[in-house]
């Protein structure tokens, strides 16, 4: 039978236990351990094996290569290699690779049966996904393992499965002085890191600390602002006035995995915008989100704002998602198409002064507005905004900084009364 040697850091994911989360800094072995010990289960026992991550648009994104090498490295010679799965064919054992943030109420069925799911580069994924996927794993003494290297403390994977882990978890935190194996490249390279680095960047890089701010992100100022001026903190609703509920769709309306998000805003005092609430979900119909979280909501609703792709029909109902959203007797402004998301994003700097955030009812949008950030695309060099956990919830604060600019603020719109609603 093949050995194979682990950091003593892991001895605890050869215990049974439903989580097993390993996080830590650049160097630790995390993917590479976890990649040796699934292929090694594999060859022993029958498993199905489900190799996840937020996006995945073709299989040389997953760990695909990384397990194909190690199983050559140890002679596991047992494995045959597809172009989408690798199996065992004397354990009958399969690792698929899948795009979770992609799974529809259709394909995340592909996840049943599955006896192990390995969350590579957890950092970046979404509530939406783990709501999503995490239900899906129920066979019996089924695992999830996820591996990655923090972001900000309050990235989802980081709030969920290491700081309020849930049941029969076990928690590893590996660096690279837990890697037996640690490269000199490396090694030079975080020395020289260590010297050049400030302390919460090289922290976060090389010991797996978590940053309060993602570097670069783009609403730093203006957030650590709000901080300041006490505008984050208990915002009331208020019973007396209208409150609009500002969309981004994501592609959960069209059955898709990707969440949808809504911002709940009211006129404050002269030109101030207060955010009272917001929610983030996904693999719901449209309708039930909106008998959920609109007419289930203590909010006089007067106007609904939604992207321009509510216009598309949805799947599940044949209509649009404004159609639908107006058959409950909503008024809904769609707002143009946009291809300048810089301006979009200036809209928001514009508005974001202006704005009270209530600290308990938008934790998500505020982790969102905090960490949104940009990065470099490799192949052409551009910077672009990054698609993760943060996407949507700030599209949501977007959709609501343009809405609020064309009209010169909230406005008032009568809403509709009960009985229109619930005609649906």
């Amino acid at each position: 039978m093949n050995q194979i040697q682990i950091p003593e850091k892991f001895a605890p994911f050869l215990e049974p236990h439903r989580y097993k989360t390993a996080y830590g800094g650049r160097g630790g072995a995390k993917s590479h351990t976890i990649g040796g010990l699934l292929v090694h289960i594999a060859a022993r026992q029958p498993e199905f094996i489900v190799c996840g991550r937020e996006f995945q648009n073709s299989i040389e994104d997953s760990v695909y290569r990384l397990l194909e090498n190690t199983i050559k490295k140890d002679g596991l010679t047992d494995y045959k290699f597809t172009k989408t799965s690798i199996e065992n064919t004397r354990t009958g054992s399969e690792f698929v690779f899948k795009g979770l943030s992609k799974l529809d109420g259709v394909s995340i069925k592909s996840l049943e049966g599955a006896t192990k799911l390995w969350i590579e580069e957890g950092q970046n994924i979404t509530n939406g996904t783990l709501n999503n996927v995490i239900p899906t794993i129920r066979t019996e003494g089924s695992e999830i393992w996820t591996s990655f290297n923090p972001s900000v403390i309050e990235a989802p994977v980081w709030q969920r499965l290491v700081v309020k882990p849930p049941p029969d978890s076990v928690v590893v935190k590996v660096n690279h002085n837990d890697n037996p194996w640690f490269p000199k490249v490396l090694e030079e390279e975080r020395r020289h890191h260590f010297v050049t680095m400030d302390r919460a960047t090289y922290d976060n890089i090389w010991e797996g600390v978590p940053m309060a701010f993602t570097a670069g992100a783009i609403f730093r100022e203006e957030m650590a602002a709000m901080e300041k001026q006490g505008r984050i903190g208990k915002v009331p609703h208020d019973p007396t006035k209208p409150v609009i509920a500002v969309f981004d769709m994501g592609h959960a309306a069209s059955g898709k995995g990707d969440p949808h998000a809504i911002t709940f805003v009211q006129q404050g005092n002269g030109t101030a915008v207060n955010a009272i609430g917001y929610w983030e979900g996904n693999n719901k119909p449209l309708p039930t989100v909106v008998q959920e979280e609109l007419i289930g909501r203590p909010y006089t609703i007067s106007k609904v704002v939604m992207p321009h792709d509510a216009n598309r029909t949805n799947s599940h109902t044949g209509k649009t998602d404004v159609e639908i959203v107006e058959g409950f007797g909503f008024t809904v402004e769609m707002l143009e198409r946009t291809n300048d998301l810089d301006r979009d994003v200036n809209n928001l700097r514009t508005v974001l002064p202006l704005m009270f955030i209530d600290e308990e009812n938008c934790q998500g949008l505020l982790a969102c507005l905090r960490n949104h950030r940009r990065e470099k695309d490799e192949k052409t060099g551009l910077w672009r905004f990054k698609h993760d956990w943060t996407s949507h919830g700030v599209s949501s604060a977007r959709y609501l900084a343009v809405y609020y600019n064309i009209h010169g603020g909230l406005g008032y719109y009568e809403s509709v009364d009960d009985e229109r609603r619930s005609a649906w």
